[in-house]
């Protein structure tokens, strides 16, 4: 039987071998607290960072979701932050991250969440998770879109990933005026190969393809 004091410590070996090396800093185990906001103001962006596994264990890891509590709590520390510094949501790109998918066949069940993010001014989501190349639009129907990019398969052993799926990154550029963001997609074949880009995107002209894509932000 799960003990519920004790069930949340499972997140202190990340917090140690992981978060405290990274930002000197102490991962929060209390689930609504797993909603990070971390600002840039001198580059004009700013970054959430979600736990999407915090019901998730080795008996059930499919249960992927994002905390109602640490969302709302989340997005208003990110909108003290941006007070604090004299900016708005629309001077900023706010960008979201999580590892679980909110589109395709291993998504998060209850993707309610996104339309609170998307009135929040986020306008780009990065998740891991899926292994494969994929660009997604939640919201298109919207005045206000948000443009949904996987982080592809950098460091996951072959074993795991899709058939014919080589290691996969994406580098992303952002326009100095947070009009667009550039995605440049890069592979190797081999572990031991070089990384070099993936020309899979459509290209200007019939059957050109290209080692990036553009996002429209605006």
């Amino acid at each position: 039987m799960r003990d519920d004091t004790k069930y949340p410590r499972r997140f202190k070996n990340y917090s140690d071998a992981f978060f405290h090396p990274l930002t000197q800093g102490t991962y929060p185990l209390d689930y609504e607290a797993q909603g990070l906001a971390q600002p840039f103001p001198d580059d004009r962006v700013q970054f959430l960072a979600f736990n999407s596994c915090w019901q998730i264990d080795e008996f059930f890891p499919d249960r992927a979701s994002l905390h109602p509590g640490a969302v709302a709590r989340c997005l208003a520390e990110a909108d003290r932050q941006l007070l604090g510094e004299g900016l708005t949501t629309g001077d900023v790109l706010r960008v979201a991250v999580w590892h679980h998918p909110v589109t395709g066949n291993q998504k998060i069940g209850n993707t309610a969440f996104t339309e609170q993010l998307r009135k929040a001014g986020v306008r780009l989501v990065l998740h891991g998770h899926v292994h494969e190349d994929r660009t997604d639009l939640v919201g298109y129907q919207q005045h206000r879109i948000l443009h949904v990019a996987g982080a592809g398969s950098f460091g996951v052993w072959s074993a795991e990933r899709p058939p014919a799926a080589p290691q996969l990154y994406n580098l992303m550029e952002v326009d100095r005026g947070l009009g667009s963001v550039k995605v440049h997609t890069r592979y190797k074949d081999n572990e031991e190969g070089a990384w070099q880009g993936r020309a899979i995107w459509p290209g200007p002209e019939k059957g050109t393809k290209r080692t990036y894509y553009r996002v429209g932000l605006v």
